[in-house]
């Protein structure tokens, strides 16, 4: 998890101015006792309170979406018994045959290759780790065509407890922006904009502070920018905070026109 309630630092360099789960800093940290937690989300009610999760209809993706290769170590199938797709399509396949996930029964631990992406991750919790893996593929297919930068300062892939970390988002001027994290298992955390921040950027760069603390897991944070409006992704991204909801976002960012659109991602893993 990142913090950003120690330092109210959101701000834009050149000008007037995030699980594992990102955490959202709204205020000063003393008011950080009087918060609310939603699985290590600090929210403050006035400002970032998620909407209704049932005030919008769940879409699906326009385009068809490639099947997640998913399997079990050991080959035990039958512990998959019953499992349905939620948004995107999987398909089980051998341990041996270099799958997208690679699930353990047994330590309930989720694995792509030799990273774990989410610990005691349950067979009905699956879908979920499906869905955030087809989002993080369909944010690679476009940052690919048009990129929206993001960088963490300092650099690493590993962060430990109680350290901080910088995250730029730049050449953002006069365009709308969000920001927000899914964690391994799909919970996913808006990290801009927050209720009293303009949707468009009036500096030149997006710069956020975080702080590593607990729980601890894959992190993946996403950078969507455009010059057209992004208030209907942004109130799903809103409705959504702190629920497990990555199919919903890759249906949303799949329906927005490619028109002005820049997507861009980077990947942490935090650790005690």
């Amino acid at each position: 998890m990142l913090d950003r309630r120690a330092h109210r630092s959101k701000r834009l360099a050149h000008g007037a101015a995030t699980s594992a789960v990102l955490v959202l800093i709204a205020c000063a940290s003393a008011l950080a006792a009087e918060w609310p937690s939603t699985r290590g989300i600090r929210t403050d009610p006035k400002v970032e309170l998620p909407l209704d999760p049932d005030a919008g209809p769940a879409q699906k993706p326009l385009r068809p979406i490639a099947p997640v290769r998913l399997a079990t170590r050991g080959d035990d199938r039958q512990a998959l018994a019953g499992l349905a797709a939620r948004t995107a399509p999987f398909e089980v396949v051998g341990a041996s045959t270099r799958p997208d996930l690679l699930w353990d029964p047994q330590d309930r631990t989720v694995r792509q290759g030799e990273e774990v992406v989410g610990t005691d991750v349950a067979a009905a919790d699956l879908p979920d780790v499906i869905d955030r893996t087809a989002l993080v593929r369909l944010v690679t297919e476009l940052s690919g065509r048009s990129p929206q930068a993001i960088r963490l300062q300092p650099e690493g892939r590993v962060r430990r407890a109680g350290e901080r970390i910088q995250i730029v988002v730049p050449g953002v001027a006069n365009r709308n922006l969000a920001v927000f994290s899914v964690s391994g298992n799909g919970t996913v955390a808006l990290l801009y904009p927050t209720r009293r921040d303009p949707p468009a950027v009036a500096g030149q760069d997006a710069v956020f502070t975080v702080e590593v603390g607990p729980p601890f897991g894959a992190e993946q944070i996403f950078a969507v920018s455009r010059g057209l409006s992004l208030a209907d992704f942004v109130t799903t991204l809103r409705r959504l905070n702190g629920r497990k909801g990555a199919g919903q976002i890759l249906a949303q960012l799949d329906a927005l026109p490619a028109i002005d659109l820049q997507v861009g991602t980077a990947a942490i893993a935090t650790q005690p």
